[in-house]
């Protein structure tokens, strides 16, 4: 596996999978215009059903490592 995997499950049991090198690559099959300075990362956030919002960062460069952050409905 690459360093970075996006997979979409399909409702019939298959998978779709594509793996990246690295967010740079993924921000950049993504969002291909120039946006003058780079950015720092790809963050995806989410609501869960409890209030609680959820955001996986995935870092532009090579080197930081992608992390996971949960704040609750209280923001703490």
């Amino acid at each position: 596996m690459k360093n970075l995997r996006v997979f979409l499950p399909i409702v019939n049991g298959q998978q779709h999978d594509q793996e990246y090198e690295s967010g740079r690559h993924l921000i950049h099959e993504m969002l291909t215009d120039d946006w003058g300075a780079p950015p720092t990362g790809l963050v995806f956030e989410a609501k869960t059903t409890d209030g609680r919002t959820v955001q996986i960062v995935i870092p532009y460069d090579d080197v930081s490592p992608a992390h996971a952050i949960v704040v609750d409905e209280s923001g703490e």
